[in-house]
């Protein structure tokens, strides 16, 4: 195995770059702010077009990003990562271009996964995706992995997660290769990388004095993809609180399924945004969440026959209260067209009750204290409803995995009632006709 002139990794980029070396595909590396992963990017990408002759992207989440970190960018000690690249080997440095021409033919192209439409090519040999959780997802599905694909291309992920999950944010990425063997899949944290006398690259002391939240040193230093569940309700966090509650009092761990109880769904539809579903048992003293489905890009007869292949009776299936207005793109799903699919599987769909979002807050939050969650099953959901910022909640196209996760919530938290509650109600009632029938007597 052998490294560029002038560079060696740290101990703990060996694993990977001996992964790369011997003819690895994919390579997934989780690893914390300050770790060294454009640095180890660039000295790969740069031997591989050194050892076989071909095409390399040297992808980033914006083209000014390409522009600026490798043409300007250097490391904390002062280094220009151009240095890295040897002079010798180099026909052509075309900054202009943003690319590198070698003596040997091949070519890296520095480019921008923002304008996806713009680097559509062929016969690239390898990829690096620097800060793959910041990526357009269209970018990454529509271009840049089926190109790899089709010519049997290493394809190379680097990044630390991201704060935004309109954003690919990377843990679908790393949970899809972890326990791959044929892929390289691994999380790097503070705790888990040192310099070459073994000093941390980062110390844990360091980061109690610098101005981060607890969720930001979670997510930059410790590759958490949950660290929204360290932000505060006062940091952005509508149902921090609620969940926190729920967890404290054990509300949220292992939920079985009651064979004996229906179980009702709740929707909400994406056209290019996720379709969610949530899978609840009413009882009498709790709401029981026992399951949950996140996906996006498929049909409505998917999702239906994804209901079907669970092990559960259905009860009723609430859907968005402008379900019968929508379409999605490859199958017309106006209500009673959802209702004719759904009939064939035994299932029927109702509507559910339109929102305002103040009342959705307050919904949501008095349904939370008598929820039950499966910790397991919904761990996606429960995520989504902890990283939900109602003040960041926009306009549909600034809809979030989280806003749509919440979304299908609303129409559960607006509907669902547990036994007791139902009972209430219905006390309620009898007590006002009761009144109205001794009004009326009286009249007689």
């Amino acid at each position: 195995m052998k490294f560029p002139v002038d560079w060696r990794p740290y101990a703990f980029q060996i694993p990977l770059w001996q992964y790369l070396y011997n003819g690895g595909k994919k390579a997934i590396a989780v690893w914390h702010r300050r770790a060294g992963k454009d640095i180890l990017g660039i000295n790969w990408i740069t031997a591989s077009a050194l050892r076989e002759v071909g095409i390399y992207w040297y992808v980033y989440p914006t083209y000014n990003q390409a522009k600026l970190s490798v043409w300007e960018g250097m490391t904390l000690d002062g280094r220009p990562y151009m240095s890295f690249i040897p002079e010798t080997a180099v026909a052509k440095n075309q900054q202009y271009k943003q690319r590198i021409v070698f003596k040997n033919g091949s070519v890296i192209q520095f480019v921008g996964s923002d304008r996806y439409a713009r680097i559509r090519g062929s016969g690239i040999k390898g990829a690096v995706i620097s800060e793959y959780s910041y990526h357009d997802p269209r970018a990454m599905s529509s271009v840049i992995e089926p190109m790899v694909a089709r010519n049997n291309a290493w394809l190379l992920y680097l990044y630390t997660p991201s704060d935004d999950m309109r954003l690919t944010h990377g843990e679908e990425l790393y949970l899809k290769y972890k326990d791959d063997d044929n892929a390289f899949c691994e999380i790097k944290t503070i705790e888990d990388t040192c310099d070459e006398s073994g000093k941390p690259l980062v110390s844990a002391q360091a980061l109690t004095t610098v101005d981060m939240t607890l969720e930001e040193i979670r997510r930059e230093f410790y590759c958490d993809f949950e660290a929204y569940r360290y932000k505060r309700a006062d940091q952005g966090g509508t149902f921090v609180d609620q969940l926190r509650l729920a967890e404290s009092e054990g509300r949220i761990g292992m939920l079985p399924h009651d064979p004996a109880i229906r179980v009702n769904t709740y929707w909400d539809i994406g056209i290019v945004d996720y379709t969610v579903v949530w899978f609840v048992q009413e009882k009498q003293d709790s709401i029981d969440v026992i399951d949950f489905y996140i996906n996006r890009g498929k049909d409505l007869e998917f999702y239906l026959n994804h209901l079907k292949s669970r092990p559960y009776t259905y009860g009723r299936n609430v859907l968005p209260h402008d379900m019968s207005r929508r379409q999605m793109p490859t199958l017309d799903t106006r209500l009673s067209e959802a209702n004719a699919m759904a009939e064939k599987l035994g299932l029927t769909f109702e509507v559910g009750r339109k929102y305002l979002r103040e009342e959705m807050i307050i919904k949501v939050r008095e349904l939370l204290k008598v929820c039950r969650f499966d910790e397991s099953r919904c761990r996606n959901g429960i995520n989504g409803l902890y990283e939900f910022d109602a003040a960041r909640r926009g306009v549909h196209s600034n809809s979030t995995r989280a806003t749509d996760i919440v979304e299908a919530f609303c129409y559960l938290a607006m509907d669902a009632k547990t036994g007791k509650q139902r009972e209430l109600i219905n006390s309620g009632n009898l007590q006002y006709r009761k009144v109205i029938n001794d009004y009326n007597a009286l009249e007689i």
